[in-house]
């Protein structure tokens, strides 16, 4: 099922974006793994939540947060947010 979604949110990224460098399914299956994770924290309770830099951050989207989608095409991955809400039933 994940597979489906990948392909729809590359097709939508490369339709609005020219520069879909770093885009892949690996992102994509960490970017999927974050999200339940986050909400399975939420979900419980729990407080992953912390500060760097003055910037609120969540433990749970670290992986993200270290990809190289994230910190080197982040106007891509900024779009790809607007994507994934759009394809991906939550």
């Amino acid at each position: 099922m994940k597979t489906d979604y990948f392909k729809e949110c590359k097709r939508r990224l490369q339709g609005r974006r020219e520069n879909t460098k770093y885009f892949n399914r690996a992102f994509f299956d960490t970017f999927c793994r974050c999200h339940k994770d986050r909400a399975a924290a939420v979900k419980n309770g729990i407080d992953d939540s912390y500060v760097l830099a003055g910037v609120l951050l969540f433990h749970s989207w670290d992986p993200v947060y270290k990809s190289d989608f994230y910190n080197k095409n982040s106007g891509c991955y900024c779009e790809f947010l607007s994507v994934f809400c759009e394809v991906v039933p939550v």
